[in-house]
């Protein structure tokens, strides 16, 4: 008979649980739990190569599900909990909240719980309790089939942690705003009026009208000043940011400018050595490669290189060959914004946005106008 693996840990402490459940009642009644919370109203269902996980998680994941020895590597399913509980917001990982990860197969399933501390124990005959519905915040299951692997995920309170840590593009979460939503057509266009909890019974007493369905208004309106623009699970953007996020996630280039911001911030130049590939950045330590960003944006060039990130050598020869030959080149640093009319070299398109002099300006539209018949010459303009 299949075994299960239980593991737990303290939103806010560093041990993780593990206990082997090999009870045949135990295992059916946690199966028919989990079978519970992934039919609960509001649960999205994915295909795993949907998700854009980051290198690590993505590999705690498959050899979970690939491991099938009688001596389970735990070491996975305790990072994978690690970075769960660590990527949450504060609020999140408040006293009384706990992690579940249960192994059972070829299923993976991830439990965040409101539950008394107390339940952190090996006495699993309660670990029911942890995944009850009425105690459950949010989970995340894995469910390998013999073709694909199904992921299912649900939030009581819609979270940009989860929508972020399953690599899911911001416009697939949840519609954040007011408690209540009051939707209308204006100019073919659905319109939104949220209100919340202290504003709705305002509301009613002004607007008798609306128990007929209609909001009249005192003033006829012909321009709305936009103040903000908030993204499902993002904070509110002013507009010129929201622009530059769109432009971003309609490129494809925005997960990779979160990344490069990630590995910014944890950077330790002296422990470590990392490296701008052609199609991934990796950290080196003691001869040891650690992939840290996989490249697969279709068409572009994705650079991560700056004072702590060295570009490797051959790939910055490549592109330099790519750019002397004129062969057609797009180019974005995910470091800078994104400029959606990009500065064009020949065949070479930069698409990240640029401080340019009048001169380097009137130098560039020289090159682009005239055709050198000088290599050498074409060459030194490049540079």
């Amino acid at each position: 008979m299949e075994i299960m693996h239980a593991f737990s840990k303290g939103i806010k402490t560093t041990q993780v649980e593990h206990q082997v459940i090999s009870d045949f009642g135990i295992i059916g009644k946690i199966t028919e739990i989990i079978g519970k919370l992934e039919s609960l109203p509001g649960t999205e269902q994915l295909n795993y190569s949907e998700l854009k996980l980051k290198p690590n998680i993505k590999d705690w994941i498959d050899s979970l599900i690939a491991d099938h020895s009688t001596e389970l590597d735990e070491r996975p399913m305790r990072y994978l909990l690690s970075d769960f509980t660590s990527s949450m917001n504060t609020r999140s990982r408040e006293d009384k909240k706990n992690v579940v990860g249960i192994l059972f197969g070829k299923r993976i399933i991830i439990c965040h719980s409101l539950c008394g501390s107390e339940t952190i124990t090996p006495a699993w005959d309660i670990i029911t309790r942890m995944l009850d519905t009425d105690n459950v915040i949010r989970f995340v299951s894995f469910d390998a089939g013999e073709k694909f692997t199904t992921v299912h995920f649900w939030e009581k309170l819609a979270s940009r942690f989860l929508i972020d840590w399953l690599g899911l593009a911001r416009k697939r979460g949840f519609a954040y705003g007011g408690a209540y939503r009051l939707q209308s057509e204006m100019e073919e266009m659905t319109v939104e009026l949220q209100l919340d909890d202290t504003q709705i019974d305002k509301f009613l007493e002004s607007h008798p009208e609306f128990k007929n369905g209609k909001i009249i208004l005192t003033s006829a309106i012909n321009q709305l000043s936009v103040e903000s623009v908030k993204i499902a699970g993002s904070p509110s953007y002013s507009v010129e940011d929201f622009l530059q996020l769109h432009a971003a996630e309609k490129f494809g280039t925005q997960p990779y400018r979160d990344q490069y911001e990630e590995i910014n911030h944890g950077i330790l130049p002296v422990l470590f050595k990392y490296i701008d590939e052609e199609k991934e950045v990796v950290r080196i330590s003691e001869g040891t490669k650690q992939i840290l960003v996989k490249k697969d944006l279709p068409d572009v060039e994705l650079l991560f290189v700056n004072e702590y990130v060295d570009i490797s050598h051959t790939y910055l020869n490549k592109l330099i060959t790519r750019i002397l030959n004129n062969e057609p080149l797009k180019i974005f640093h995910v470091g800078c914004e994104l400029n959606e009319a990009p500065i064009k070299i020949g065949k070479t398109e930069f698409y990240s946005k640029l401080l340019i002099d009048d001169l380097t300006h009137f130098l560039i539209d020289f090159y682009n106008s005239t055709k050198l018949a000088d290599v050498d010459l074409d060459h030194i303009f490049k540079y």
